[in-house]
């Protein structure tokens, strides 16, 4: 029997490599000649003290106490040794569907996980993973149903080509012929990883009900972009992490019709240092800068000035033998902006397991996590 290279040795796809992050070595159920199986994934317990707001919103202005499991998770991956086929499947312990996916030796990648859009390379190391950065996770989708082929060009560097389930449905709406098209160019040389993409996908800017009155008529469509960069700059016991997220919004009758923190027209740019002290010991600082047009999201949701935000992390992390890490960080978000409706604005439902951060809002967050 003719043995093929497993698909993640055979090709340099940080898609691969993502969901196994915040993991250690998985452990191996079954390796043999014709398939390999392994389990994987890591327990947190993470405590926090939050306060979403200050004085003059209307969210908590008090620190209060929390507990949670973040991100906690369990995986499993299949290899079929023969064919080269690799299945990969990873939920949280809440049962939240992480990624389920095939990866083919020649590249080609079917399923839900990360968008070929979505900036990994950048991604900035945090305790609460939900929130880290506009920057990182693509505007509604960092993973989201695709279909796609990675093209190896030379080792270290591959084009990949999906086609994704990111097309913006308003109401009942269901007008688009098309599915959100995303290309990305992914690429190693020497110490510096480099990651580029576009993203094109449609928004109905009319909704209609497509119910028995009007069977017909599916409301409208336009479509928008949106371009991602990044890169990780090793530096010996450093890196230096860069990126950068420009969508282009959408006009329709003149008024931006995107008006979220993610989507809205608006550039966003973000800058992580990590240094690792010792064996043991590693410490990051990051931070992310955004800046809307204010026809999108104004400073104070008039229209006048453009609004905008950034945010700060602070971390260390302790590697104990017996396996447990521990962690203790510091967040903070500065957001001066507001929607049209004049609602303060935050940066997601999810922006951490805490709650949702708004101007003035911080967190200071302990955990132990055992990986595997």
């Amino acid at each position: 029997m003719k043995l093929k290279t497993k698909i993640a040795g055979s090709l340099a796809l940080p898609l691969a490599l993502a969901v196994a992050a915040n993991s250690a070595q998985a452990f191996t159920v079954v390796d043999n000649a014709d398939q390999k199986v392994t389990i994987g994934g890591y327990v947190s317990a993470i405590t926090a003290w939050n306060k979403t707001g200050n004085k003059t919103s209307a969210e908590n202005d008090k620190f209060n106490n929390s507990f949670h499991a973040g991100n906690s998770r369990l995986n499993l991956s299949y290899t079929d040794k023969e064919t080269g086929t690799k299945f990969f499947y990873e939920q949280t312990l809440a049962g939240s569907l992480r990624h389920m996916y095939f990866e083919t030796e020649d590249g080609i990648i079917g399923g839900h996980t990360w968008s070929f859009g979505t900036n990994l390379v950048a991604l900035a190391e945090t305790i609460d993973t939900t929130g880290n950065g506009l920057v990182a996770y693509q505007a509604g989708a960092p993973r989201n149903l695709l279909l796609g082929k990675k093209f190896k060009l030379d080792d270290g560097l591959s084009v990949g080509l999906s086609l994704e389930d990111q097309n913006n449905e308003v109401g009942e709406a269901e007008k688009s012929i098309l599915p959100a098209v995303t290309a990305n160019f992914e690429g190693t040389f020497a110490d510096t990883k480099v990651f580029a993409a576009w993203t094109n996908y449609a928004v109905n800017v009319d909704s209609v009900s497509s119910g028995l009155s009007t069977p017909k008529n599916s409301g409208k469509d336009k479509r928008t972009n949106r371009l991602t960069l990044g890169t990780n700059i090793g530096l010996g016991d450093a890196n230096v992490k860069l990126g950068l997220t420009q969508n282009f919004g959408l006009k329709h009758n003149g008024v931006q019709v995107l008006d979220d923190a993610d989507t809205a027209k608006g550039t966003h740019v973000s800058a992580a240092l990590g240094f690792k002290v010792n064996e043991k010991v590693r410490t990051n600082l990051a931070t992310e800068y955004s800046k809307w047009d204010k026809k999108a999201i104004s400073k104070a949701g008039d229209g006048e000035k453009a609004g905008t935000a950034y945010r700060v992390w602070l971390n260390g992390f302790y590697q104990a033998d017996n396996g447990v890490e521990w962690g203790a960080e510091y967040q903070m978000a500065n957001i001066k902006a507001a929607t049209a409706a004049g609602g303060a604005l935050n940066y997601s439902a999810a922006e951490t397991h805490e709650g949702e951060l708004l101007h003035k809002g911080q967190v200071i967050r302990l955990q132990a996590k055992y990986a595997f």
